[in-house]
């Protein structure tokens, strides 16, 4: 039994010692051919390689695509791409008409809005330019009286003017005097915070009509234009001379004179006997001027 043994451990030894052998042998021929091959690559004037065989020196023809067919997919009837109309391929190919060149963001903007079909002015409106002029803001704060927005401002001909009064009557009998000196301007209105002339009808407006004195140019005999008019005012001690007007504020019932209805915003002038009634209250004002005066 133990010669057996010896004789197959022997064996065994005698195959491991081949296989060695053999795999130094490989590893020996393997590394001779990595140097042969990379001499020969360091050598630019030695030929091609005999495994290589040319003919000519001519390129090899190539393919042009569309010599090659389209590869045909099975689709599923479901799927999204089947469900997209196909494009025959003998159809022309329709080029964008945008000057930029391919690929650029102003392309694909352009390509964009012709196939959308909007213009640029639809998308964008036109810039809205500044605006200079007066808005009227800056008045309305500033012409205010006790906190109330005034709904009238005095024109740069207004003037004072002394030697006119009011004669109130109601019912046929006096009731009041009025003394129209002092301003230029007159409010009349149901608003006792703002009107200088107050009025309790209730079919009057909070800020009625105005009385609005005047300095406006008069044409003379001779045809000069002069704005010295033939009312003398005491204050000034000459012929500097001013003209009553009224002027109705848009009110609700609007403003008589002599038992005509007064245009809204705007002058009418008042002579001397004029009468003026105030919506439909009663009350009747009476315009005198000072006969001293004429």
């Amino acid at each position: 039994m133990s010669g057996d043994r010896d004789r197959d451990r022997s064996s065994r030894d005698d195959r491991d010692r081949d296989r060695r052998d053999d795999r130094d042998r490989d590893r020996g021929r393997y590394s001779r051919d990595d140097r042969t091959y990379s001499s020969s690559r360091s050598y630019q004037g030695r030929s091609p390689s005999p495994r290589v065989k040319r003919e000519d020196n001519s390129p090899p023809p190539r393919r042009d695509r569309r010599d090659r067919s389209p590869r045909q997919r099975s689709l599923s009837p479901y799927s999204k791409r089947a469900q997209q109309p196909r494009h025959s391929p003998s159809a022309p190919r329709k080029r964008s008409a945008s000057p930029e060149p391919w690929g650029s963001h102003q392309h694909d903007v352009a390509r964009d809005r012709s196939r959308s079909g909007h213009t640029p002015s639809a998308e964008k409106p036109p810039k809205q330019r500044p605006n200079y002029g007066l808005s009227g803001l800056l008045a309305a704060a500033t012409n205010m009286k006790n906190g109330t927005v005034l709904k009238y401002h005095e024109p740069p001909e207004a003037k004072k003017c002394k030697g006119w009064r009011i004669y109130v009557f109601k019912d046929g009998k006096e009731i009041d005097v009025l003394e129209l000196g002092g301003q230029s301007s007159f409010l009349i209105g149901r608003d006792r915070t703002v009107a200088d002339i107050p009025v309790d009808h209730t079919s009057c407006s909070s800020q009625h009509a105005v009385i609005q004195f005047r300095q406006v140019p008069h044409q003379n005999k001779r045809g000069e234009v002069t704005k010295v008019i033939k009312y003398k005012t005491l204050w000034e001690g000459a012929n500097m001379c001013v003209r009553p007007y009224i002027l109705d504020l848009d009110s609700t019932n609007g403003t008589l004179l002599n038992g005509e209805r007064v245009e809204g915003r705007r002058y009418v002038e008042i002579h001397s006997e004029d009468m003026i009634k105030f919506g439909e209250s009663t009350r009747e004002y009476v315009f005198i001027k000072d006969p001293s005066l004429s």
